[in-house]
């Protein structure tokens, strides 16, 4: 699954650059949290660049005018269709990679706390150690 969210993410990329959106040019991370609400966005519809910007998080390097730059589209449709297809792939193998996630931690739990229960006593060491601080 983590496989095909990386596939999917550089798709995403793939199909950015097509539609002449430079995201990756002006955030670091295009999966991160300005780069996915900009997707977001796009995926909406709205590809008016000064909007896209506007969802720029606080932490991001560049400013909003430097992003708006990068954001203007060649607007074709077909382009548009993909990056949301792989967008939504993308959303989905987040979502099963999380639900995994919280499975194997229950499971971890789960698995700790039986093997607590069946671990013998400590046994008392047979020989001091001279040079430990415990004699």
């Amino acid at each position: 699954m983590i496989d095909q969210k990386a596939d999917a993410s550089h798709k995403m990329q793939k199909f950015l650059k097509l539609l002449n959106f430079r995201l990756d040019i002006v955030v670091r991370d295009v999966t991160g949290l300005t780069g996915l609400k900009i997707m977001e966005e796009i995926c909406k519809g709205i590809t008016d660049p000064r909007q896209l910007a506007a969802h720029r998080h606080y932490n991001c390097r560049k400013s909003e005018e430097e992003i708006a730059k990068a954001l203007v589209s060649n607007q074709r449709e077909d382009y548009l269709f993909g990056l949301n297809q792989e967008y939504e792939r993308h959303l989905f193998y987040l979502a099963q990679i999380e639900k995994c996630d919280a499975r194997i931690a229950q499971f971890l739990k789960e698995l700790v706390k039986e093997s607590e229960m069946a671990l013998p006593a400590a046994k008392p060491f047979k020989r001091a150690n001279k040079n430990s601080k415990h004699n």
